[in-house]
């Protein structure tokens, strides 16, 4: 997977740069428009927002990329949060673990890092991975980079919070609400 400082991308827009996709988190959906969302599975915003993007990926409406952008000076389980999706990911399972994180977010989120890491792992097991193989995979190395090199991807783009949601290769700044998602989406589709 190339990384944003790949040379072939240096002084790319950042619509190019965007098209690289996520370090390992697979897209969603068969929509024409890309949605790139840089979010932290702690940050209560992009909970509501969940949903609504993951129907329209599922609808076709999108090409949903997750982006781990773990804001861990203020949230203490995010970046273990996404080490835990990105080890599900390398099972497959990303997308499928990704919902019941934010779904059980109000219960992991004030918790205390064993006892979120019991939560993260009761998800892993409710959807059947394979846990022995999950738990070695989220504190491994690559687990971590992949997790990393999102991060930097995100301060290259100078992002401050989450969700920071790329339409189309342009930032959105309006409502997270379907309405307002929609019409960005038309928006990137006329461009």
């Amino acid at each position: 997977m190339a990384l944003l400082a790949a040379p072939a991308l240096i002084g790319a827009s950042p619509a190019e740069q965007l098209a690289v996709g996520s370090a390992g988190a697979p897209p969603k959906g068969q929509g024409q428009t890309e949605v790139v969302v840089f979010s932290d599975f702690q940050c209560p915003a992009r909970a509501q927002a969940a949903p609504v993007l993951s129907r329209l990926a599922n609808e076709g409406s999108i090409q949903l990329v997750y982006r781990y952008f773990a804001l861990s000076s203020i949230h203490a389980n995010a970046t273990m949060a996404a080490e835990a999706a990105q080890a599900a990911a390398l099972q497959g399972q990303f997308w499928e673990y990704h919902d019941p994180l934010f779904a059980r977010q109000a219960e992991w989120s004030g918790m205390r890092e064993q006892q979120a890491s019991a939560v993260f792992q009761q998800i892993a097991i409710n959807l059947g991975l394979d846990a022995t193989q999950w738990g070695a995979d989220r504190v491994s190395p690559g687990v971590a980079a992949a997790v990393t090199s999102d991060r930097r991807a995100g301060e290259q783009l100078n992002l401050l919070g989450t969700p920071t949601i790329f339409i189309g290769g342009t930032r959105h700044e309006g409502s997270l609400d379907r309405a307002s998602l929609l019409n960005a989406i038309e928006s990137a589709t006329s461009r």
